[in-house]
C-alpha cells in the first residue's frame, strides 16, 4: 500500500510538471485568467474610487466567488484538453511500454496521472482565490470592510472540486473506452454545448455538471440558502467520477497485473457507481414526490375553498426565535368572530404544515383538530352564533415549508417573468426563511392561522380578505432587530435576549415578520413615521446626502401627497418599513 502510494505521488508530480509546461493549458489559461482578472481588478477599483454598495457588489466577497464561476467556463475547455492527452505523449515518444513494465499496477498508473492532472487544475483555481484574497485585504485596507472569503472557499468545495474530479475522470474514461483522441475531445466538448445553450438546469440540474445554471447565489444574511439538492447533485458526480476512474483502470489497455487490485477496482466501481445511481434515482424521486404532494394539497385546498369562514378581529402573539432546527415559537391567540346569517359548526384555517401544533383552546377548552396540507379543520363542540366572538389559542413550533407558498404558482412558461437568470445569479425561489438570527417571513408563507384556504379560490372570486388588529411580541437575540406590523411599544433586553413589543390598532389585511442583525434609519414625516432597516457595511456613503437632506425629505413627502391623492385617503398606518431581504427571496 505504501509503496503504492508512493508511485502515485511521483506519478502525480510528473504529470503535473508536464501540465504546466503544456502550450494549450498557458493558451487557455490565460484568457480565462485575463477575464477573471480584470473582474477582479474592476471591483477592487469600483470600491476605491466608488465606495457605493454597486462598488462593493452589495455583497461580502461576491468578487471571489463569481471570478471563480466565470473561470469555469474557460476550465470547462482546458480540463477536456489536457485530459485528452491521457496517453497521447507517452505514446508519440515510444515511452508508454517502457513506462508501462515498472512494476507497478495499471491502477497506480492512471491514478497517478488523474491526481497530476485534478491537482494541477486545483492549483489553478487556488491561485484565483489568492488573488480575490489580496484584492480583499486591499479594500479592508481602504474601505474598512470585511475579509470574507467563506463564500469563495464554499464555492470552490461545492461546485469547482467536484466539476474538475467529473469532467477529468470522463475524459479519461473515453479514451480508454474508444482510444481515438478526436472522439474523446468531442464528445465532451458536445455535452458541455448541450448543457450551456439547451439543457442548462433542466431535469433538476442533473446534467449540470459545473453548476453553470445552479443555484448558488450567496447572500451575506443567509448564505447559499437551502442547497441540500444541490449538494446530492454534487454527491452524484463525485460517486460518479469514482466509478469512472474504476472504469478507465480496467478498460485501460495493458496485460493484467494484480488480480487482487482488478478485483478491488472493479468492487469500487460497482458501488460507486450504484451510489450514484441510488442518490440520482433519489433526487429525482423526491421532485416528483413533491409535485404530487403540491398538487394533491391543492386540490385538498380547492374542495375547501366554498367553506363558511369566520374573520378573526385580533391577533395576539407571542413569537420567539430560537434554535436552527426549530427556529420558531409561537403562541398564538385570535379573537374569532362569526359574521355571518347561520352558525358555524368548524374552523378552518390556513397554518404552514412545517409548524407543528402542540395545543389547541377553543373558548377555554382543550380541543383536538386535524393539521394537514397546510389546513387546520377544529370541529367546534358548540356552533360558534350568529354575531358571536370567542377565542382560539394554538401554540406551535417549528419551520417553515417553503411548498406551502407556491401552491398557487405557475410553472414558467412564454410570457411570463423569468424566476431565475444565469450562472451565479440564478437564485433559489425561497418563499420565506426562519433560524435563530433570521427571519423573513411574508404573509403567505402561512407563519400565522389565517382563516379559509391557501389556494384554489377563482380568479373572479378571490379569497375574502381578513382585516385584523394585532398585538406583536418577538423575543430574538439581543443584536436582532424584529421588525412587524403595528407601532412599536416598547423595547427590553435581558440575558442576551430582545423583546420587542408592536401594537397594530388600524386593522391590517395581513401580518408579515422580519429580523436579524439589521441597522435602522428613521424618519418622521407629516403622515407617517419611515424606517429603513439594512444589513451592516450595505448601505455606504449615505453621509454624502447629509447636504441635499431637506430635499430628499421634501421629496419624500410630496411622493406621500401624491399617493394619497390618487387613493383618496391618508395613509393609515403609522409607519411604513423598508426591510432588506436575502437576494433568494424572489417572492418580493
Amino acid at each position: 500500500m505504501i509503496q503504492s502510494l508512493k508511485y502515485i505521488r511521483t506519478i502525480a508530480a510528473a504529470e503535473r510538471s508536464i501540465l504546466f509546461r503544456t502550450p494549450k493549458v498557458w493558451v487557455l489559461g490565460s484568457i480565462g485568467g485575463f477575464f477573471t482578472f480584470m473582474l477582479l481588478l474592476a471591483t477592487t477599483i469600483a470600491s476605491i474610487f466608488d465606495n457605493s454598495p454597486e462598488g462593493e457588489f452589495m455583497l461580502e466577497g461576491t468578487d471571489a466567488w463569481i471570478a471563480l464561476y466565470l473561470f469555469s467556463y474557460a476550465q470547462a475547455i482546458i480540463i477536456i484538453f489536457v485530459a485528452a492527452d491521457f496517453r497521447k505523449a507517452e505514446t508519440q515518444a515510444h515511452l508508454d511500454q517502457v513506462m508501462l513494465s515498472r512494476p507497478m499496477t495499471t491502477a497506480n498508473w492512471v491514478l497517478g496521472k488523474y491526481m497530476g492532472i485534478v491537482s494541477g487544475l486545483l492549483m489553478i483555481n487556488l491561485f484565483f482565490l489568492g488573488l480575490s484574497a489580496i484584492g480583499r485585504l486591499v479594500k479592508m485596507y481602504v474601505l474598512d470592510v470585511n475579509f470574507n472569503m467563506m463564500p469563495a472557499a464554499q464555492y470552490f468545495m461545492i461546485a469547482t472540486v467536484p466539476s474538475i474530479l467529473f469532467m477529468t475522470a470522463l475524459v479519461f474514461f473515453l479514451i480508454s473506452l474508444v482510444r481515438v483522441q478526436a472522439v474523446a475531445i468531442l464528445i465532451p466538448l458536445a455535452y458541455v454545448a448541450g448543457i450551456l445553450f439547451y439543457v442548462r438546469d433542466e431535469y433538476e440540474g442533473l446534467f449540470d455538471y459545473a453548476c453553470f445554471a445552479i443555484p448558488l447565489f450567496n447572500s451575506d444574511l443567509i448564505g447559499f440558502g437551502e442547497i441540500e439538492s444541490v449538494l446530492w447533485q454534487r454527491a452524484f458526480y463525485l460517486l460518479l467520477s469514482a466509478a469512472l476512474v474504476c472504469g478507465t483502470i480496467l478498460l485501460y489497455p495493458r496485460l493484467h497485473q494484480s488480480a487482487f487490485s482488478r478485483r478491488i477496482t472493479g468492487t469500487t466501481g460497482i458501488l460507486t457507481f450504484s451510489g450514484a445511481v441510488v442518490v440520482v434515482s433519489s433526487i429525482w424521486t423526491q421532485y416528483a414526490s413533491q409535485q404530487d404532494v403540491r398538487n394533491e394539497m391543492r386540490a385538498h385546498h380547492v374542495e375547501r375553498a366554498a367553506a363558511v369562514l369566520p374573520s378573526v378581529t385580533h391577533y395576539d402573539l407571542d413569537i420567539s426565535l430560537d434554535s436552527e432546527s426549530n427556529p420558531l415559537a409561537i403562541e398564538a391567540q385570535l379573537t374569532v368572530h362569526n359574521p355571518h346569517s347561520s352558525p358555524i359548526d368548524t374552523l378552518l384555517f390556513s397554518l404552514n404544515s412545517g409548524l407543528t401544533v402542540t395545543n389547541a383552546i377553543w373558548a377555554g377548552r382543550a380541543v383536538p383538530l386535524i393539521h394537514d396540507s397546510h389546513l387546520i379543520r377544529l370541529a367546534l363542540p358548540t356552533p360558534l352564533g350568529v354575531g358571536k366572538t370567542d377565542s382560539l389559542k394554538l401554540s406551535y413550533t417549528g419551520d417553515i415549508d417553503g411548498q406551502y407558498f407556491t401552491l398557487e404558482r405557475l410553472d414558467e412558461a412564454e410570457g411570463l417573468i423569468p424566476k431565475s437568470g444565469d450562472g451565479p445569479w440564478t437564485k433559489d425561489n425561497i418563499s420565506a426563511w426562519a433560524d435563530e438570527r433570521i427571519a423573513v417571513l411574508p404573509a403567505q408563507s402561512g407563519w400565522y392561522p389565517v382563516p379559509g384556504v391557501a389556494s384554489g379560490y377563482a380568479y373572479d372570486s378571490p379569497k375574502p380578505a381578513n382585516f385584523s388588529t394585532a398585538t406583536i411580541r418577538v423575543e430574538t437575540p439581543s443584536d436582532v432587530y424584529a421588525i412587524a406590523q403595528g407601532a412599536r411599544v416598547s423595547e427590553s433586553s435581558e440575558g442576551g435576549r430582545r423583546t420587542t413589543h408592536f401594537n397594530a390598532e388600524t386593522p391590517v389585511p395581513a401580518l408579515s415578520l422580519n429580523a436579524g442583525p439589521y441597522e435602522r434609519l428613521s424618519r418622521k414625516f407629516s403622515q407617517t413615521e419611515v424606517e429603513l432597516y439594512f444589513y451592516s457595511g450595505h448601505l455606504m456613503g449615505y453621509e454624502a446626502f447629509d447636504d441635499v437632506a431637506d430635499t430628499c425629505y421634501q421629496a419624500v413627502e410630496r411622493l406621500f401627497e401624491l399617493f394619497e391623492q390618487a387613493a383618496g385617503t391618508p395613509y393609515p398606518y403609522p409607519k411604513l418599513s423598508f426591510v432588506e431581504v436575502p437576494l433568494q427571496m424572489q417572492v418580493y
